[in-house]
């Protein structure tokens, strides 16, 4: 599974799109792109799994 970053903004809102593999959404739906708010804990499902994303900070380093 490769995930690629495509925009962050400075409230913490996070843009990404899947380039290699496959992601589904908790219904089970393909996601292709979509967007993390931070502190909010996204579920996504993996063909073997679950995997949880979630941007616990804005701060730029």
């Amino acid at each position: 599974m490769i995930l690629v970053i495509t925009d962050i903004t400075h409230d913490g809102t996070v843009t990404f799109s899947v380039q290699q593999g496959n992601l589904y959404n908790e219904a089970g739906e393909v996601v292709n792109t979509d967007i993390i708010v931070k502190g909010v804990k996204a579920n996504y499902k993996l063909n073997d799994g679950t995997v949880y994303l979630i941007v616990n900070s804005n701060r730029y380093q």
